[in-house]
């Protein structure tokens, strides 16, 4: 079952430190607590043990969602073992296409010749 946020913050660099229990009828009464902020963001999460495994394959995907939503999971921890989010902390690696036109707008461009340069 969705679980409504946390916390409300009041901006992207707002820190917060949130618990809350979250019931679910697949994996049982799952608690999550949160810290930090968008730019450095901590979760750890604390379940029945045969549910920790499935909670942890997903810890790479909540950190490409949280990532898409500009917020940067610097850690994960289930049952109090750290858990792999698919970056080890960082965010997640761009798809080829992405990263095409990321390299494409960071590249150097060539100074405008004095006849194409309708601004000089």
């Amino acid at each position: 079952a969705p679980a409504a946020p946390a916390a409300a913050t009041n901006g992207p660099e707002t820190a917060t430190d949130s618990a809350l229990l979250v019931p679910s009828t697949r994996l049982g009464p799952v608690q999550v607590e949160v810290a930090g902020s968008a730019a450095d963001l901590a979760v750890s999460l604390a379940s029945a043990p045969q549910s920790a495994a499935l909670i942890e394959a997903a810890g790479p995907r909540l950190a490409q969602d949280l990532a898409a939503a500009g917020i940067t999971l610097s850690s994960l921890s289930v049952n109090g073992q750290r858990s792999d989010t698919g970056g080890g902390g960082q965010r997640p690696k761009r798809p080829p296409q992405l990263e095409a036109i990321v390299a494409a707008r960071r590249a150097p461009r060539p100074p405008a010749s004095p006849a194409t340069d309708r601004f000089a």
